[in-house]
């Protein structure tokens, strides 16, 4: 594995460290449960990884035959990221419904988590690499922040949801209009991923939300 391709490594590392940071600083919630959220989100990101190689090898599966050592090093494109994301869910979803993660806690802390780890994410690629595009990163993934951290237990956390998905897809498409190639981590997000990441959002929280006094949340 080349020097260049353990730099995007190392910053999705300090980046979600700095967010686990934040999540716990600024956390109202008690001592120990903090420590078992941070654990199960690290968890899920692990898990995440995982995918993104697994899916990665899918995609690739000729090279994975002809030349394993250089399947290693081939980039992990948005493709792979998708598919990573599609298997993370669905792994979240099951967990959830067997009773292994608390649905909503277990989301408070991954915007908790992951909306700072992309701002230090975006302003560390900004000041390493002198990438103006990250600019529109930082502006997007700061607004986020504030909002979520303004919100705090004002509002609800499915309408709290569903406000940060309205931002990030307005933000996303916005970077389509002026940038051509919005990234969330490196990765390129797509306007097509963006309107379906959306409306399954929002589909989830809207069902959720009807179903809330039943307690069958997805």
């Amino acid at each position: 594995m080349t020097f260049s391709a353990i730099i995007p490594m190392l910053l999705d590392i300090v980046s979600i460290g700095l967010g686990f940071i934040v999540f716990y600083v600024f956390s109202n919630l008690g001592k120990d449960q903090k420590i078992n959220l941070i654990r199960e989100t690290l968890s899920q990101i692990i898990n995440f990884v995982l995918f993104i190689w697994l899916s990665k090898s899918l995609l690739n599966l000729s090279l994975l035959f002809r030349d394993p050592l250089a399947m290693l090093a081939y980039p992990s494109g948005s493709k792979a990221f998708y598919l990573a994301l599609l298997f993370s869910a669905c792994l979240i979803f099951y967990s959830h419904r067997k009773g292994r993660i608390d649905g909503w806690p277990f989301v408070e802390s991954l915007w908790f988590t992951l909306l700072p780890a992309a701002f230090f994410y975006e302003f560390i690629r900004l000041i390493w690499s002198g990438d103006i595009y990250a600019f529109g990163g930082i502006i997007l993934y700061g607004i986020m922040l504030i909002t979520f951290l303004g919100m705090g237990e004002k509002i609800p956390q499915l309408v709290a949801s569903s406000i940060l998905i309205a931002l990030w897809t307005s933000g996303m498409m916005l970077g389509v209009l002026t940038q051509t190639y919005p990234t969330t981590f490196g990765y390129v997000i797509e306007p097509w991923f963006i309107f379906l990441f959306f409306t399954i959002s929002q589909t989830m929280i809207y069902l959720n939300y009807k179903r809330r006094d039943t307690h069958e949340c997805y």
